[in-house]
């Protein structure tokens, strides 16, 4: 009972933000309807968490659940020993023994192999330490947070929205926080939601400093860099090229938005293709287990490793839900092959072809209306500006996302989780450029 009143507590404490915090204050949208968006996204969560724990049967090793229940092991086991808690979560490191052999043990805190980059799992079992100090252990609770949190980055994409484009139908502002891949994978306690709220804020404060120029945003941006370095390095370094963009075109007159936009990402594709020259390695010289390890860095055998561990793990999960995708085999033009499968698994599938997985009839849904959408916009292409910056940054930043995660997922049961982040640049991008029609 106690769960439930602090529940209630912390929900209508946040209802109250989004009523009397300026953040939540965006042009055309009232308070009302965020209120009621940000409540259908806690249904959601609750709904998509009773399928994970009844149909798919994945109550204890479900992505939704793991993160929670190695935090709640070690807040249980170590609850004499808070501020050693507090220093684990701020730094990852303690000195206590007896929690240090604990780690060692606890599932998802250590990979077996991290190619030599920072382990996200780490991050998520100490904000879901971090918030057991006041959730009394009760999972409902973190499940609210995190849609809270997730609810936040929507939010500011819309605001980033706002700042170049004054005004938007409604409909399709709504349309952002309620397509399946919104609803279902940026609410639970779940790394794709706390990203899209650490990119999406991070997107806002820096859009909002090219917009005004005041230095109170330097401060914010930093943290918010520091955040997204922790939970996803490989997306930060990926969205480089796009906020690269944004902040020169900000700057610069010299060429259109399109020229730029072309330009700097020529050039990134230039340095990737530097750097895969430069660190390859001879497979006869170097172990596999060498570049799994981190302790020798070789970009494709890296991207390729990466790719064998999801076919790997869809064999012996005799996965059924896999996607055509070419190999990888650590040369260039291999990679290059490989694109157009990539591209065609994060935004065509799961098509009509896959009907006949229930499961996926949302996703269905949702990529049907992106071939609509761009049809529509095809019709209309006359009325468009191709050339505006904040399009063709989430177009960006979508492709270079989608493309990664393409090249390396061949499983669409997983693949339709981890493109959620490219999936909402892109709408955001396609909402961006539609013609405003005034209301009757």
């Amino acid at each position: 009972m106690t769960e439930l009143f602090l529940f209630i507590a912390y929900f209508f404490g946040m209802i109250t933000i989004i009523l009397k915090s300026s953040f939540f204050k965006i042009i055309n949208v009232n308070r009302i309807n965020l209120i009621m968006l940000f409540t259908l996204k806690i249904v959601a969560a609750f709904i998509t968490l009773h399928y994970y724990q009844h149909f798919e049967n994945q109550k204890f090793n479900s992505d939704f659940h793991v993160f929670f229940f190695q935090a709640e092991k070690l807040f249980i086991q170590f609850s004499n020993y808070p501020k050693e808690l507090v220093k684990l979560i701020l730094t990852s490191k303690t000195e206590t023994p007896e929690i240090n052999e604990q780690l060692n043990h606890l599932n998802y805190w250590n990979r077996e192999f991290d190619y030599g980059v920072f382990n996200d799992n780490q991050t998520m079992i100490r904000i879901n330490l971090l918030l057991l100090f006041i959730s009394k252990k009760c999972y409902s609770i973190h499940l609210l947070y995190f849609s809270f949190i997730g609810f936040i980055g929507l939010t500011s994409l819309i605001k980033t929205l706002t700042l170049y484009k004054k005004r938007m139908n409604n409909m399709l502002i709504n349309g952002l926080f309620l397509f399946p891949t919104s609803l279902i994978w940026t609410s639970g306690v779940l790394k794709e939601t706390l990203l899209i709220s650490v990119l999406g804020t991070l997107i806002y404060l820096i859009v909002k400093l090219l917009k005004t120029s005041k230095p109170k945003y330097v401060f914010s941006i930093l943290i918010f860099l520091f955040l997204v370095i922790q939970i996803k390095p490989s997306f930060f370094l990926l969205s480089l090229p796009s906020l690269i963009f944004l902040i020169i075109n900000a700057y610069s007159n010299t060429y259109s938005s399109l020229k730029l936009f072309v330009t700097i990402h020529s050039i990134c594709i230039f340095l990737f293709l530097i750097t895969a020259l430069i660190t390859k390695t001879a497979y006869s010289k170097v172990e596999k287990d060498t570049i799994k390890y981190g302790y020798k860095f070789d970009l494709l055998r890296t991207l390729t490793y990466k790719q064998d561990d999801f076919f790997y793990e869809a064999k012996i999960k005799h996965a059924t839900s896999t996607t055509e995708l070419n190999r990888l085999n650590g040369e260039v033009g291999n990679l290059i092959k490989t694109i157009p499968d990539a591209l065609q698994n994060v935004f065509l599938k799961p098509s009509i072809l896959d009907i006949q997985v229930k499961k996926y009839w949302p996703f269905i849904l949702e990529n049907c209306l992106l071939i609509f959408s761009l049809l529509y916009l095809f019709k209309l292409r006359k009325k468009i500006n191709w050339n505006s910056p904040i399009f063709l940054f989430f177009i960006g930043l979508s492709l270079t996302l989608g493309i990664f995660i393409g090249l390396l997922n061949p499983i669409i049961g997983t693949l339709v989780r981890f493109k959620s982040i490219s999936y909402l640049f892109l709408y955001c991008g396609l909402l961006s450029i539609i013609p405003y029609k005034k209301p009757c």
